[in-house]
């Protein structure tokens, strides 16, 4: 371990580019994910039989392939196949290292998001559905208004544990050439002969981006606990006097 080079600005200017990198990676397929995973969720639950069984096929599938299996197939596998090297696809994802990350992460991600929101739906109470009936609210209004907003509540701390896993996931990104913080590490090690610096830095620069995420997940968890109801602490309401 060198000093001069873990206090050196050149050190902490590359490390910090592959910070971005990672945020970005993180941001981008937690979004996609939770996107996919909740339209799988709503499936899960409200969709047809057949539907129903699509869906968990998918999750079944996607959860149980190891993440870096999934990469190297997405990178190296889907651009032999030859209607993917044209079009669209390949000009916004297959074309490039970083968008065919976003794919696998955003597909392994809506996986296990998607039985997570698929539990915050079951926790919402019926009493609270039949009450968004009651002042005649459509099924769809319920879902999206009563139902979603609840259940993304009950599952914070999931999706909470799903956006670490992904932060330190993400280094595997630099095995197909993604200049994320553990790439810019192994960059920096390699042009100084000194791999142990660089990923020490890495290291406390992951430490310290994931500390950030649980508190910031805690402080919402509370931000949008609902309040205790009126006489929840152990106080009896008060009792209406009847005069005779």
């Amino acid at each position: 371990m060198s000093e001069s080079l873990f206090f050196s600005t050149t050190l902490w200017f590359s490390i910090l580019r592959g910070l971005q990198i990672t945020i970005l990676l993180t941001v981008l397929s937690m979004a996609f994910g939770l996107i996919l995973g909740t339209a799988l969720a709503l499936v899960r639950v409200y969709g047809s039989a057949l539907a129903s069984s699509v869906a968990a096929t998918y999750i079944f599938v996607f959860r149980g392939i190891p993440l870096l299996i999934l990469l190297y197939f997405l990178y190296y596998g889907a651009p032999q196949i030859s209607f993917l090297r044209t079009g669209l696809l390949w000009d916004v994802l297959f074309s490039s290292a970083f968008g065919t990350c976003i794919l696998a992460f955003s597909l392994n991600n809506a996986a296990y998001l998607a039985e997570a929101v698929r539990g915050g739906i079951l926790t919402v109470k019926k009493g609270q559905i039949e009450a968004g009936f009651a002042i005649g609210l459509t099924t769809r209004k319920v879902i999206s208004r009563i139902t979603l907003p609840i259940a993304m509540r009950n599952c914070l701390s999931q999706i909470g544990n799903e956006t670490i896993f992904t932060i330190k996931a993400s280094s595997i990104a630099s095995i197909v050439t993604v200049r994320d913080l553990l790439g810019q590490a192994q960059y920096v090690g390699n042009i100084y002969y000194d791999n142990i610096t660089p990923l020490l830095a890495a290291a406390i620069l992951y430490l310290v981006l994931v500390q950030i995420v649980e508190r910031l997940i805690r402080w919402a968890d509370r931000a949008l606990k609902p309040a205790p109801l009126a006489g929840a602490k152990g106080k009896r309401p008060n009792q209406l006097q009847v005069v005779s």
